[in-house]
């Protein structure tokens, strides 16, 4: 890195920190990337179960809600999983953003 680009690279960091410290909210965005940091199942890996492997349904097919009136015990053994993974899971440091 040339002494003008780290110059202009340190301006920049600068410009960007005064903005961050001005604000009055930070919204930040991730991915399901970020949640497996922590250990959690990401999408595709989130029904990765016999149960339902066997009924050939994948997640965007069992997290519909349609299953809490047509087969309750698919949906509650579904979103029970996941609520029991995320009160378990000790998130990472990255959620500690103040």
């Amino acid at each position: 890195m040339t002494a003008e680009s780290e110059d202009n690279f340190k301006k920049q960091c600068k410009k960007a920190a005064d903005a961050l410290a001005e604000a009055d909210v930070l919204l930040v965005v991730t991915g399901a990337g970020f949640s497996a940091d922590s250990g959690l199942a990401v999408y595709g890996d989130v029904a990765k179960v016999k149960a339902y492997q066997e009924r050939n349904l994948e997640y965007r097919d069992v997290c519909q809600p349609k299953w809490v009136e047509t087969d309750p015990e698919l949906f509650y053994g579904f979103w029970g999983q996941c609520f029991n993974d995320y009160r378990k899971t000790k998130p990472h440091i990255g959620y500690d953003i103040s």
